[in-house]
């Protein structure tokens, strides 16, 4: 559990934090269900305490009614132009080049671009949003 802690404090900490709201569980077994996976423990404290997050240098995909970050509207779409590995859901879409990062049900967080392939670049999403705010 301390890590799930250190998760949302480090959100919290986040410069020029913005959320939505959180959310319930079955907004987010819904999402899940629609996307037909499941998402990371850490993925669900985040949705469940955030909604969705933009801050400096980052903007998370969540649910919300923003569509450009919605995780399912984000999700579908690459599913259709069949960039992202089925289990996988879009975590943050960079927008440049194609440059998608995904998380799978483990919590392990892969960046995507077109025509190379999938590469692990941490094992959650506190890891993540972590590498994130170095710069």
């Amino acid at each position: 559990m301390q890590k799930m802690d250190k998760l949302i404090s480090r959100i919290e900490q986040l410069q020029g934090l913005r959320f939505t709201g959180g959310v319930s569980p079955e907004d987010i077994s819904d999402a899940e269900t629609l996307l037909n996976l499941t998402f990371a423990e850490d993925y669900k404290l985040y949705l469940s305490k955030f909604g969705q997050v933009e801050a400096e240098g980052i903007e998370l995909s969540g649910l919300s009614n923003k569509k450009l970050t919605s995780v399912v509207i984000l999700t579908q779409h690459e599913r259709k132009i069949l960039s992202i590995p089925p289990k996988h859901y879009v975590l943050e879409n960079i927008g440049i080049d194609g440059l998608i990062y995904s998380q799978d049900v483990t919590g392990a967080v892969y960046q995507l671009l077109p025509n190379s392939p999938v590469v692990k670049v941490a094992d959650s999403l506190l890891q993540y949003i972590e590498s994130i705010n170095k710069k």
